[in-house]
This record gives structure tokens, sequence and C-alpha cells, in this order.
């Protein structure tokens, strides 16, 4: 095949492809140590859905958030021996559900509504995937690069990774991450640049909302011997120091996620009135 053919055929794969080339990321995944090994089948199926409902303006994205996000895992390798561990299904989903059940929809919607309506529709799901990244981003740069940040429930300084809290360099780094999405699919997606800056923004709120959610309603466990804050009870039974018992750090990523395709419903709204965009 020729460039121009080969192009459009992975923009809008075969079924066979599209399993062919999820399986093959995942594998690599699970042997590189990035995910484990139901994180790896997680990351099969909803790579394979979403590749093969949305094509590659989808999976691109995703992508792009997959590999930034195990890169900067793996530079804090050195100085945060929890930082490089291979993430979990339940961190797979918790990341990238809310994106599979847009691709769904948009799949289910696709000979029902206007173009211009299944165009926010796609643009929803970039913004959650630009949520998402910004997170990543601001979580993994501010264990890389930041101070002791700032705890947003008690004001104190506390440990590198503590849920809730925030540093400068953690906070431009997500507002990076939200900024990665849109630039690394622009030649993708046919942005205006009130939709460009829209994305980013999306996902910059959307991480300064995990950090509150962090602060607020997660459940922390006192570690034993320490002041410092863990997401994981030592025992079985051990109540949390704050927050409620079943969020999880995975349920406020979650809601991070879930919370791009609120902000972008109310930015796209008022840019619709102000831009005509």
């Amino acid at each position: 095949m020729y460039y121009n053919q080969v192009v459009p055929y992975l923009m809008s794969p075969p079924w066979w492809l599209a399993i062919a080339i999820s399986l093959a990321i995942a594998a690599a995944a699970w042997r590189y140590h990035w995910l484990t090994g139901t994180g790896s089948l997680s990351a099969f199926l909803m790579g394979s859905l979403i590749y093969f409902l949305g094509g590659g303006r989808a999976i691109v994205p995703l992508l792009a958030f997959l590999i930034s996000g195990t890169v900067l895992s793996w530079l804090n390798k050195a100085d945060h021996t929890d930082a490089a561990k291979p993430r979990t299904a339940a961190q797979v989903w918790a990341n990238g559900g809310i994106a599979t059940i847009i691709v769904l929809l948009f799949t289910y919607l696709k000979y029902k509504w206007p173009l211009y309506q299944l165009e926010n529709v796609q643009l929803v799901y970039l913004c959650t995937i630009s949520a998402v990244n910004a997170d990543t981003w601001s979580t993994e740069i501010g264990k890389l690069l930041g101070k002791s940040p700032i705890s947003l429930r008690s004001g104190r300084t506390v440990p590198k990774g503590t849920s809730g809290a925030i540093s400068l360099v953690g906070t431009l780094g997500g507002f990076g991450g939200a900024l990665f999405i849109p630039v690394c699919v622009y030649f993708l997606w046919p942005l205006n640049s009130v939709e460009f800056i829209l994305t980013t923004w999306v996902g910059f709120l959307a991480c300064l909302t995990d950090s509150i959610l962090g602060a607020s309603i997660q459940a922390q466990y006192l570690v034993s011997n320490s002041q410092r804050l863990s997401d994981s009870p030592e025992e079985p039974h051990q109540k949390p120091t704050q927050g409620i018992v079943f969020v999880t750090n995975d349920v406020v990523n979650f809601l991070t996620a879930a919370s791009g395709i609120i902000y972008a419903v109310i930015l796209m709204h008022f840019a619709y009135i102000l831009f005509g965009a």
C-alpha cells in the first residue's frame, strides 16, 4: 500500500487490526512492567474498543496519555520506589473508563444525531483524556521536580505524593499535561483555536478538582509511627483518618475524568455564546 492508503486504513481500522495492535501494546506494557497482568488485559479490551469504534482520532490521545504517564513514572523510579509500580486494572479503568463510555455512546449516536452534535461528543472525549493526563503529569512532575507540597486540607507541608496536596511545580505540570493532549492530536483533529484552548482548560480544571477531592473525600490512612498519610490501609480493617472509606484514589481518578465532561459541556456552552465556535 502507498502512504496515502495506509494512513486512512490506520485511522479507520478493521476489527482484526484494532485487536492486533491493542494486543501488541498491552503485551508490551505487561512485558516491561508498565501494567499488571489484569491491567494489561483491561488495556487490551479498552484499546480494542476505542480503536475499532473511535478510530485513530480516539486512540492517539489515549496512547499519548499512556506513554507520557509511563515515561514520567519511570523517571521517578530512582527517588520514589512506588512510582514505578505497574498500573492495575482498577487504575486502567479509573483513568480510561469514562473515555470508553463516551466512545460507546458516540457509536450508538452516530446515525441518530447530526454531525455537529457528534463533533461535540468527540471534543468531550478529548477533554476527558486531557483531564486524566493533567492529573498524571501534575502528580509525577510534582514528585520529580517539586518541593514538599501543601495540603489543601490542613495548609501544612506534607510529603510528596500525598493526595489532596499541591505545589507550584506540580500545578504547572498539570497545565502542561492538559496542553499536551491537544498538541499531540492537532494534526488529526480539526481543532480551532477556541477548541484547543477549551480542551486545555478543561484538563487543568479537572486536575485542580482531583486535588480538591483528594483533600476532602478521599480516604487516607495514618501510617504507623509516622505523621504521614497513605492512600491504602496498613491493615484490613483500619479506619481512615480522613475522608470516606470507599472513596479510594481510583474512585477520585474516575471522578476527575467525569468532571472533564461537566467542565467541557459548561465551557462549550459559553464558547458557542461568546465566539460561535
